[in-house]
């Protein structure tokens, strides 16, 4: 289907295959930080580096929308959960399918803790976002996107998880608070881009950064 296919290129480079996506959805979890409290202007920075997508809850697409400059794609993610909760894991649907499509995502994103107290329920919300989408679009191979995960320790432990990421044949990576929270974060989402798209290697990266 053609609309699946341009909504694909918004947020998967048509050349490499590739993407680099910058979630954007920590507000919920734990509430305002670093790097996501003028929205407009870290989304401006991570496009000018090079991001091919951001990831956010449905409540910020309006504050981080900038009505100027290269285009990027979106992603938003249908469930939130809160670190004040007696059960931090659990994760709920906040949005639906029809609601994202609605404020323009290309794509949406679900999150399942497997192995949590209520990882059924999770998965029986997979299961009926699931069932949403195949009435929006066709089923398609799933691309694998390698996550981020929580701070790391230094510029070239981000560049060697994602080496190895790549080398695994990820398609891609998806680098929150490494990224937003870094002290060049332009140069941080460049450098990833050139290793995401152009195979640039944990060296050249880190020159990047230098730059």
């Amino acid at each position: 289907m053609i609309g699946k296919a341009i909504r694909l290129e918004r947020i998967i480079d048509r050349n490499s295959g590739k993407t680099v996506i910058i979630p954007m959805d920590h507000g919920v979890t734990v509430g305002p930080i670093e790097g996501l409290t003028d929205m407009r202007t870290t989304i401006s920075k991570m496009v000018s580096g090079g991001a091919n997508a951001i990831l956010m809850h449905k409540g910020l697409v309006r504050a981080g929308h900038r009505g100027a400059g290269r285009d990027v794609g979106l992603i938003i993610h249908l469930s939130a959960g809160t670190s004040l909760s007696p059960d931090p894991n659990t994760k709920e649907l906040v949005c639906t399918v029809e609601e994202a499509i609605k404020l323009g995502a290309d794509a949406v994103s679900i999150h399942i803790n497997l192995g949590a107290e209520k990882d059924h329920e999770m998965l029986r919300q997979f299961g009926v976002v699931s069932e949403r989408c195949t009435k929006v679009v066709e089923g398609c191979p799933i691309p694998v996107v390698i996550a981020g995960g929580p701070k790391m320790n230094s510029d070239e432990d981000i560049f060697r998880m994602v080496e190895g990421a790549l080398a695994a044949g990820a398609a891609g990576a998806s680098i929150g608070r490494n990224a937003f929270q870094h002290a060049r974060p332009d140069k941080m989402v460049q450098a990833l881009s050139k290793m995401v798209h152009e195979k640039a290697s944990v060296q050249a990266a880190l020159e990047i950064l230098k730059g």
